[in-house]
């Protein structure tokens, strides 16, 4: 993912958003067929309990503070 200096942080935030909570269910499936356990729980709204539908707000969010964070100390 490459961002250039004018972008749409809504698009940013919604791509975050599904990849976030894309690689959250995959980890959380991997590491099930691992090791016999779930590494995490949820009780809530689940996609076959390795994430939240409540979750996916959280990892937009993460990756507009990410680009930003990275915007100020200009990497």
């Amino acid at each position: 993912l490459v961002v250039t200096r004018h972008f749409n942080y809504v698009q940013l935030f919604l791509l975050g958003a599904l990849i976030g909570t894309l690689a959250e269910y995959c980890f959380g499936r991997f590491f099930h067929h691992i090791e016999g356990q779930k590494i995490w729980t949820y009780k809530y709204w689940t996609f076959a309990g390795y994430t939240s539908v409540f979750s996916i707000p959280y990892w937009g969010g993460a990756t507009l503070l990410f680009v930003l964070l990275a915007k100020l100390l200009e990497v």
